[in-house]
């Protein structure tokens, strides 16, 4: 076969789409003079071809005919020149928001300039399209066409769109700047690809293809020239310049074919419509042509094209590779069905079957088809759940947002996937510190390392670090390998002095002589933030398999003082000094602006500090950690914190369960290790009727943290509000058995017991709770406007009344008015509302409730048994169908 058909028909393809080419470096790849002949005349094609696009539509309708070039001899000399001498007048050194700063690429569209975004500092591609040629109206249109294409999708395998303008009369489009090279440059110098190599890459382009075809997009322009390995190993999809919306196919040969024929489904040829199916088969001739460097279907012109499609000529994968597996023929000759209804229906399934063709475990989360929509039970949770969950679960969790997503490992011999639960699991234990003064440093890089490793690799998931942390310090770490059933633990030191940042970093392997690593690190002042760096790279090297995954990302801040400000705040914050951890973050911010990482942790600071009202403004609190939540993911879309903060703020102040919903997915797509993040979602999906969905998802928190009582804590709540109260009551005090002062576990065993009418255990319970909330908040002052405190107080004066002992009862209530009377941020409407009803007093009750119910602080109205003695009241079944209202208005 002649590299005709594997560069120029590309290269032909390309100009009739009107993509990009890079001329020089095609003729430069091309071996024989014949085809350097055919590349020069495909250059005057498409300077024609340009022209021929810049006709406006109407003009080009019901058989007008194209307008020929101003000027023969204008393209015979663009065809004697090199192109950069054709290319018109430079660019101008500004454009619009954006400093130019050298051409990276031209075609006959325009140039593509690396740019720098002065406003967020940071450097972009910038597409100036020519509009000297055509009608500059037409051109904007096609380029906003564009934009909002690319600018509905949101996923680290597809490329960013960050705006698109019209200055100084040229259009433009910026987005992220790919540093890296595209498959089809890298097949020309290394050749093709293992069925392992082909596999890997094939399932990120699944689920870059799912995020496209999960906005009702279409890519229909999937080829090698279009996708880039990024420097550091992450593949981006790019060029979605034949993008469509779906729609339902229609019969006949109707449309413009768009998308290099090559790559394009039989049907598409045909005329029909594209789909989902025929983005599908695109990948598949991706794959196959980056294993054997042809295509299932080859030919020198169009209609040799069409001819072999409809004779079912093709070339088999095993005729042309017979060492590749069975099982990854098999799943790619699928995806390449000549009939759309044989190939898989998702980009979803492709991604599985790759995965078990050469027993590769999925990724959580695997792509999924969209569920339908869940029936809404007449019920909420009540508001405390949700937010004592939060609280009680911050030590540590801290350290472990952003953590990891649970990704695939690498087996070779298997015959089929592994599950999800059999993932390698890898375990990070705290750094060690020299001294008291470094360990928010050892602490905060420990975070950060996790974080990282688990975003990078595709070998392992990274449990939380506050599970290890509930193990002795002097453990082994084969014991704690043991205990934890991890497969790695990474451990070591840190400290930061005036001559830079060091650590030594260990990696130990499961088993008796087994192997480990340890690598001493250091990082003179101005780059102290590249330790954790170079301490991911290590940490990769061992445990990526066949080092396929992408390697680690640069820190995302420079800034030796933002970044030590930055692990000072979050040490702040893992020990509930919220104050302390706002004023350190967002002295953290003004350091670096651009710096992500520390605009998340300041909008949870924020959110956090907005439980604690006395001193601040409650509101102002909520509109910051919204804002601050923003921007971090205006820098960076996957701050899988920001997501967190912004899920949290829709479910519980906004009351948009929808976007709630979505935005808990996205953030524990991003950090499946965000324990708070992880409670809040189950609650809500409790909330929802979901119960099993609820289970799931505290069941991976489990299997993550197997050492944590919260989630134990979790699934003795689905017990407590089902009835069960033996369940729940064994439920909490296994809780208390690893955690003796989890206050939720005290306070659940108060109601358990109540509930079950034993009331002196009861008693005991709640005493309990309030004891370990002392312990933990001395301050009598600052206890009092702790909506956590008066919950508690609530919990016990409820025990009292139904002991009888109603005046320690309405004395426990006349306090909690008092205070309300002083904050309605520090007691809740609901709190009074049910001590008003275990007192007997039902008209009060209802008053309080219905305000709760304005509120919206009650979620479990239908099933809390803290109203059982309300139900049978005429006025209960009117609030229910208020709340039951608002659910469904807020789904």
């Amino acid at each position: 076969m002649s590299n005709l058909a594997v560069d120029l028909n590309d290269t032909a393809a390309s100009v009739a789409d009107g993509a990009e080419i890079d001329w020089e470096q095609i003729d430069r790849a091309l071996s024989r003079e014949s085809d350097r002949r055919l590349l020069r005349q495909l250059r005057v094609v498409a300077g024609i071809a340009d022209v021929h696009r810049s006709v406006p539509d109407t003009e080009l309708a019901e058989g007008a005919v194209p307008r020929e070039p101003a000027s023969g001899d204008a393209w015979r000399h663009a065809l004697e020149q090199p192109e950069s001498e054709a290319a018109g007048e430079p660019g101008p050194a500004t454009w619009g928001p954006l400093q130019l700063l050298e051409k990276i690429g031209e075609g006959s569209f325009g140039e593509v300039y690396r740019a720098r975004d002065i406003r967020l500092r940071r450097d972009v591609a910038l597409k100036l399209w020519r509009v000297e040629r055509g009608n500059a109206a037409d051109r904007a249109k096609r380029m906003l066409h564009e934009a909002r294409i690319l600018a509905r999708v949101r996923h680290q395998n597809v490329v960013t769109v960050y705006g698109a303008e019209e200055h100084d009369g040229r259009v433009g489009l910026w987005m992220e700047l790919i540093r890296g090279e595209t498959l089809a440059n890298i097949m020309t110098t290394r050749g093709p690809y293992s069925a392992e190599e082909a596999a890997l890459i094939g399932q990120d382009l699944c689920r870059a293809l799912a995020a496209v075809h999960g906005a009702s997009l279409l890519h229909r322009d999937l080829k090698a020239q279009n996708v880039m390995r990024e420097e550091g190993g992450r593949l981006v999809l790019m060029d979605f310049g034949a993008g469509e919306r779906q729609r339902v196919p229609r019969l006949g040969r109707a449309g413009r074919v768009t998308g290099t024929p090559l790559y394009l489904a039989p049907e598409v040829i045909e005329g029909e419509s594209s789909t989902a199916q025929s983005d599908v088969y695109g990948l598949g001739v991706l794959l196959f042509h980056l294993v054997t460097g042809h295509f299932p279907v080859e030919a020198s012109s169009y209609d040799e094209l069409c001819e072999k499609h409809e004779k079912g000529e093709r070339t088999s994968l095993i005729d042309l590779r017979q060492d590749l597996p069975q099982t990854f023929v098999s799943a790619l000759e699928r995806a390449i069905e000549p009939e759309p209804e044989q190939r898989y229906r998702s980009a979803g399934a492709f991604q599985k079957a790759l995965a078990t063709s050469l027993a590769v475990q999925e990724p959580s989360p695997a792509i999924q088809e969209r569920p339908a929509t869940a029936a809404v039970p007449p019920g909420f949770l009540h508001g405390w759940t949700t937010r004592q969950l939060a609280l009680v679960v911050s030590l540590g969790v801290l350290l472990c947002l952003g953590i990891g997503v649970a990704l695939m490992s690498l087996r070779r011999g298997g015959n089929q996937g592994m599950s999800a639960d059999d993932t390698p699991l890898l375990a990070v234990r705290p750094l060690t510190a020299p001294t008291a003064d470094d360990r928010y440093f050892a602490a905060g890089l420990t975070a950060e390392i996790a974080t990282e490793v688990a975003r990078a690799t595709k070998a392992v998931t990274v449990m939380p670090v506050n599970t290890v942390e509930r193990l002795p310090e002097n453990i082994g770490a084969q014991e704690l390998l043991q205990k934890l059933g991890a497969q790695y633990l990474v451990e070591g030191e840190a400290y930061e002095d005036d001559g830079g940042g060091f650590a030594t970093i260990r990696l130990v392997r499961a088993g008796v002589g087994a192997s480990s690593w340890r690598w001493p690190l250091q990082q003179p002042s101005g780059r102290v933030s590249k330790l954790q760096h170079d301490a991911v790279a290590h940490v990769l090297r061992v445990v990526e398999a066949r080092r396929q995954a992408e390697a680690a990302q640069a820190p995302a801040t420079t800034d030796d003082e933002a970044y030590r400000t930055y692990l000072l705040g979050r040490y702040h914050l893992l020990h509930y000094d919220y104050q302390q951890a706002v004023k350190l973050l967002e002295k953290a911010t003004a350091h670096d602006p651009v710096y992500a990482p520390a605009w998340a942790a300041l909008a949870r600071a924020y959110f956090w500090r907005r439980a604690f009202p006395a001193g601040i403004d409650r509101a102002q609190m909520i509109e910051r950690a919204r804002d601050a939540a923003g921007r971090a993911l205006q820098i960076d879309p996957n701050t899988g914190e920001a997501h967190g903060v912004l899920a949290s703020i829709a479910d519980q102040i906004d009351w948009n369960l929808h976007t709630a919903r979505d935005s808990y997915v996205r953030a524990l797509e991003l950090n499946p290790a965000d324990e708070a993040t992880r409670l809040e979602f189950a609650v809500l999906l409790l909330a929802l009727g979901r119960t099993d969905d609820a289970r799931g998802v505290s069941a991976t928190g489990r299997r993550l943290d197997p050492l944590s009582a919260t989630f134990v804590v979790y699934d003795g709540l689905i017990d407590y509000y089902g009835r069960d109260y033996d369940a729940a009551i064994r439920a909490f005090e296994r809780a208390l058995l690893s955690d003796p002062e989890h206050r939720t576990a005290h306070l659940q065993l108060c109601a358990a017991y109540r509930a079950k009418s034993d009331l002196e255990r009861s008693l005991r319970s709640c005493v309990d709770a309030l004891n370990a909330k002392k312990a933990s908040v001395p301050s009598e002052r600052i206890r009092r406007f702790d909506v956590e405190w008066s919950t508690l107080q609530s919990e016990y004066g409820q025990t009292l009344a139904a002991a009888g002992r109603d005046a320690e009862a309405s004395q426990i209530l006349a306090e909690l008015l008092h205070t309300r009377s002083l904050s309605s941020d520090a007691v809740r409407s609901y709190a009074i509302a049910y001590l008003y009803a275990s007192l007997g007093k039902t008209d009060e009750a209802f008053r309080w409730l219905e305000e709760a119910v304005e509120e919206r602080g009650v979620r479990f109205l239908a099933v809390d048994p803290h109203v059982d003695r309300l139900r049978s009241d005429g006025r209960f079944a009117g609030l229910l169908a208020r709340v039951e209202a608002d659910l469904q208005q807020a789904m």
